[in-house]
């Protein structure tokens, strides 16, 4: 998996900025146009697409995780604070309630306008 750092962050929204600005530049005052209009936001359709995917990725140090465990994170997870036992039946029961609680007490990452 790729980690995303600040710097490449910043890198990737400078370049959605510098697109937005050429083709800001390109039509100028037309881009309100009736003949112009469609064209403009056809042009501005990667600016969009690219600002929203910036937006969805998780800051550095952040992780993006499933609302729910996965089988294997369950394991994983169980594995980790009783090597020597194996999963008993209600594991899914227990492990989804500490999953829960972690959850529901991660704090949310600040997001820059």
């Amino acid at each position: 998996m790729t980690h995303i750092t600040d710097e490449l962050l910043e890198t990737l929204q400078e370049c959605a900025d510098d697109l937005e600005a050429e083709i800001e530049a390109r039509y100028d005052k037309m881009k309100d146009h009736p003949a112009m209009a469609p064209k403009y936001q056809r042009d501005m359709r990667p600016v969009h697409h690219a600002r929203h995917l910036l937006a969805t990725l998780p800051a550095e140090g952040w992780k993006i995780v499933p609302v729910e465990p996965t089988e294997e994170m369950r394991e994983a997870l169980w594995c980790a604070i009783f090597p020597d036992e194996s999963l008993p039946e209600n594991e899914a029961v227990l492990i989804g309630c500490a999953y829960d609680a972690m959850l529901a007490a991660a704090p949310t990452p600040e997001v820059e306008k």
